[in-house]
């Protein structure tokens, strides 16, 4: 044991003994700190700096692998889902404000105008409803003979209504004599009518349907009178007219 000990002296001692320091190892700015060539820094060199360290954003950083952004949501490895609080937030405020967009929407449209609640029924209650005249054109979209309806000589004040929801259609101001056999108005209420195209006469036309019932009443046309041009072409049986009140 004395022996280890004593060697283990011996090489401590000759780790601490060496060649001295040269003249020309010697950084003469340092205080006499000795600095072995081609092994060091000196510490006049760090305390230089030139310029400050950059601290990177925390947006152009980059994100670890075990992350994943998806739309506004940042999804870890572990399944954990976590929101920035600003969506949380704004969230929930749409969520409240739902229902109250909901209500707006089913009582008016985009002008502030009492919107039209749709009427659906079936097959055998329209039959129960309708006379087979009123049916065959209302719902399965049939054309009345040219001047068959009693509304061509119609020249009372009033309103039509669709025959099949009571709907007000038309004012007895929009009436006109077009002489083709139908009930004819060169424009209507707003928002009473659905439009679609028509290829039954093989030549394409805009038909036109009643926005409650859905009801077939006719088509519209290019030919009308000033101010619109529009002649909207109606089955009468379509129709009921409503006379004013004295």
């Amino acid at each position: 044991r004395r022996g280890a000990a004593r060697g283990g002296r011996a090489l401590a001692g000759g780790a601490r003994e060496g060649p001295p320091v040269q003249g020309g190892d010697r950084d003469p700015g340092c205080c006499g700190h000795d600095l072995l060539s081609g092994r060091g820094i000196p510490p006049r060199l760090l305390s230089e700096e030139p310029d400050p360290l950059q601290v990177l954003p925390q947006r152009l950083r980059p994100r670890p692998a075990a992350q994943a952004v998806v739309g506004r949501f940042l999804i870890h490895a572990e399944g954990e889902l976590t929101m920035k609080r600003r969506y949380f937030l704004s969230g929930l405020i749409g969520v409240a404000s739902l229902p109250v967009v909901r209500a707006f929407a089913a009582t008016t449209d985009v002008q502030g105008r009492p919107m039209i609640e749709r009427i659906e029924r079936s097959e055998a209650e329209w039959r129960q409803l309708l006379t087979p005249a009123q049916f065959r054109v209302l719902r399965e979209e049939g054309t009345e003979p040219a001047w068959t309806s009693a509304l061509n000589d119609e020249k009372r004040k009033g309103s039509y209504v669709c025959a099949g929801c009571d709907l007000e259609l038309f004012t007895s101001e929009m009436k006109y004599d077009s002489g083709t056999g139908w009930p004819s108005f060169y424009t209507t209420l707003p928002g009473v009518f659905g439009l679609k195209r028509d290829f039954k006469l093989i030549l394409p036309r805009t038909e036109y349907h009643c926005a409650r019932c859905g009801g077939h009443h006719g088509h519209v046309f290019k030919d009308g009178p000033a101010p619109t041009g529009e002649r909207w072409c109606n089955n009468g049986v379509a129709l009921r007219f409503v006379p004013a009140a004295a």
